[in-house]
């Protein structure tokens, strides 16, 4: 009879006592595939906009990407202003003064895509379009699936 071993969750994973024995080998990038994260002029005029708002003794945010599972196809952007960068674990791109973070573990889920601002008559947000990895996403173009 064959024993069934359980792997750690990834909350486990992390907070284990014995890092040695967690692997995220899924989680590492083509060395030859520069991680990119292209910005659109819109959004970078938006988060420009939304940095002036705060007047000039406000300091400057950048705007978070990070990728999160859940959503209904598996993976799901979440996305908003920040003022803490880690740069360990933070990789910036800055398009005309608007910088973007993505953690380096959502940028392996994403890179290669691109952040855009979009205007239309239901409303206006901040999308990922164009994932190479995502291999369907949801109408709301916040989830996607590998």
């Amino acid at each position: 009879m064959q024993k069934l071993v359980s792997r750690p969750t990834l909350f486990q994973a992390f907070t284990s006592m014995r890092p040695r024995s967690v692997q995220l080998r899924y989680y590492t990038a083509d060395p030859n595939t520069p991680q990119v994260i292209h910005v659109a002029d819109s959004a970078a005029k938006r988060i420009n906009f939304i940095n002036s708002k705060g007047g000039s003794t406000a300091v400057p945010q950048a705007f978070r990407i990070s990728v999160d599972s859940g959503g209904c196809h598996g993976y799901q952007y979440v996305m908003g202003l920040t003022k803490e960068v880690n740069p360990e674990e933070d990789v910036i791109f800055e398009k005309d003064g608007a910088k973007v973070v993505v953690d380096k573990i959502s940028l392996d889920l994403c890179h290669g895509s691109t952040l855009e601002f979009v205007e239309e008559l239901i409303g206006s947000s901040f999308q990922v379009v164009g994932n190479p990895k995502a291999e369907s996403s949801c109408g709301c173009k916040i989830s996607f699936n590998v």
